[in-house]
């Protein structure tokens, strides 16, 4: 079931790495391919090309960059992915950086999102939180509206106010 790929790294049956229940590791990770996690990472994790599964009972701290990343367990810290899936037994504190983050029933986020396209942060997303940050409003666009001529209804107050 387990065995060992060239690099000396422990695998699973499907070819992924694994960090097994009980270990723990602290430093920077850089893998190629699945890298599943049941003890404790505490670090800097690069995957190339897979999937990170933080397994129930496992937790990461630390910055994460990877194209696929699950959460049943913890992590704590950044994540720079293309897609985030928490499940019913997982949780994220952190910031998320990335296009998709979806979270099941009972998963918990607590944190920040910043929505990436193309590896780029969203242009219209980071001008609105510049101009909220710093209270000035841009000036409304006002080109497309079509001016109405005024027309009073009724008589002024004044004129009102001598009649009574």
């Amino acid at each position: 079931m387990f065995g060992r790929n060239k690099g000396g790294a422990a695998t699973g049956s499907a070819g992924a790495t694994v960090i097994a229940a009980g270990a723990r590791f602290k430093g920077e990770l850089q893998v190629e391919g699945d890298l599943e996690v049941r003890g404790q990472i505490n670090g800097t994790i690069q995957l190339i090309g897979g999937v990170l599964r933080i397994m129930q009972g496992g937790s990461v701290e630390g910055e994460v960059s990877a194209p696929h990343v699950i959460i049943n367990g913890l992590l704590e810290g950044t994540c720079t992915s293309a897609e985030v899936e928490i499940l019913e037994s997982g949780k994220m504190q952190g910031i998320f950086k990335g296009g998709s983050l979806s979270i099941c029933k009972g998963g918990n986020f607590v944190g920040q999102s910043q929505p990436t396209v193309a590896g780029k942060a969203d242009p219209v997303l980071q001008a609105l939180s510049e101009n909220s940050s710093s209270g000035s409003k841009q000036p409304e666009n006002k080109s497309n509206v079509k001016k109405l001529p005024h027309e009073p209804k009724g008589k002024p107050t004044e004129e009102l106010a001598k009649q009574a």
